[in-house]
C-alpha cells in the first residue's frame, strides 16, 4: 500500500516542484489541501478542500505517514493575518497530526525567520518553536530568496529591471543576508532533506553558494549581464520612514510594511549553507 503524504501549500512554484519530485521518485499517495477548486491544477494527486485556518476536521490525515506543510502569508497590510495564517494554522494542523498518530511533519519556513525581522518572521518563529515543543518527529526548512519561477518574484523582477532599464533604485545599509537559489535546486535539497538523508529534529537551511546585499547583488547581475546601469541609493531614514506612514496611515500600496523591517534585520544564518546549489551567475549565463 501506497503511503499517504499530506501537502499544504501546494501552488507554490517550489511546492510544485517537490510534488513532481515525489512522483517521479516514490511510492506515495499525495493529497493536496487547497481551499479553492480553482486551485486544483494538478491532475496527478489527490485533492482535499480545506482551510487549515478555520476548519475543525481534520479527516484527511487520516492515515497520513507524513505531512509537509508550506502553506503560508509572506506579505499582507493586516500584522494579525500573519499570525492566523502562519502560526495558528500551524499549531492547529500539529494538534491535529498529533490525534491522527502521523509519524513526521515538515515545515517549510524561511531565512528570514526571527525576533526582530518584522511580523512575518516572528509568525514563523513562533510556528517552528511550537512544532519543536509539540510534536516528536520534525524538520524544520528555512529556504533562502527564490528565483527563476516568475517575472513577479523579487528577484526575478530585479533581474528583469536590469535587463531593461539603466538606472536602478537601491536600498541602503542592508545586511549580507540575501542568498539566492534556484527554486528547482531548492526543491531538489528539499527532497533530499526529507527522504534521502531522512533528517529528524533539526532546522535545514537551504540557501545558494553566496551571499550578497542589496546593492552587491545588483552589481553582480549586472556584470553577468554585462550591463551598464547607474544605481540610486535610498539611504535607510527614507525606507523606515515610508514604513512608518503606511504603518500609521494605514494606505495600502504595493510595498508591505513587513518588507522594509525584513530588509534590515539579517537571518540567524550569516553565511551560506554548504551546499550543491549553483550561483546565480550560472542561471544567467543560461538565459
Amino acid at each position: 500500500m501506497k503511503k499517504k503524504i499530506i501537502i499544504t501549500g501546494t501552488s507554490s512554484a517550489i511546492m510544485d516542484a517537490v510534488i513532481n519530485l515525489i512522483l517521479f521518485e516514490k511510492d506515495y499517495t499525495i493529497v493536496g489541501i487547497t481551499r479553492k477548486k480553482k486551485e486544483k491544477y494538478r491532475s496527478d494527486i489527490q485533492w482535499v478542500e480545506a482551510d487549515i485556518t478555520s476548519t475543525t476536521n481534520y479527516f484527511f490525515l487520516k492515515d497520513a505517514a507524513l505531512i509537509i506543510h508550506a502553506a503560508a502569508i509572506s506579505n499582507t497590510h493586516n500584522k494579525e493575518d500573519y499570525f492566523k495564517t502562519n502560526y495558528e494554522a500551524t499549531a492547529n494542523l500539529i494538534q491535529a497530526a498529533n490525534s491522527y498518530n502521523v509519524d513526521k511533519f515538515i515545515y517549510i519556513s524561511s531565512l528570514v525567520t526571527g525576533e526582530r525581522s518584522g511580523y512575518y518572521s516572528r509568525s514563523k518563529l513562533l510556528s517552528e518553536e511550537y512544532i519543536k515543543s509539540n510534536f516528536n518527529r520534525w524538520l524544520i526548512v528555512r529556504p533562502s530568496q527564490l528565483y527563476g519561477y516568475s517575472e513577479k518574484a523579487p528577484i526575478d523582477n530585479l533581474i528583469n529591471k536590469i535587463k531593461t532599464k539603466k538606472i536602478i533604485p537601491c536600498p541602503t545599509g542592508d545586511p549580507t543576508s540575501l542568498m539566492p537559489i534556484f527554486y528547482r535546486e531548492a526543491a531538489q535539497l528539499i527532497f533530499d532533506a526529507i527522504f534521502k538523508e531522512d533528517l529528524n529534529n533539526v532546522i535545514k537551511y537551504i540557501t545558494g553558494p553566496e551571499a550578497f546585499n542589496y546593492k552587491g547583488l545588483i552589481n553582480s547581475i549586472a556584470s553577468t549581464l554585462n550591463k551598464n546601469i547607474t544605481i540610486i541609493p535610498i539611504p535607510v531614514i527614507i525606507l523606515k520612514s515610508v514604513r512608518v506612514v503606511l504603518i500609521i496611515s494605514g494606505i495600502k500600496t504595493t510595498i508591505y510594511p513587513d518588507q522594509i523591517t525584513r530588509l534590515y534585520h539579517p537571518p540567524h544564518c550569516s553565511v551560506p549553507e554548504k551546499t550543491t546549489a549553483s550561483p546565480i551567475s550560472d542561471y544567467l549565463k543560461r538565459g
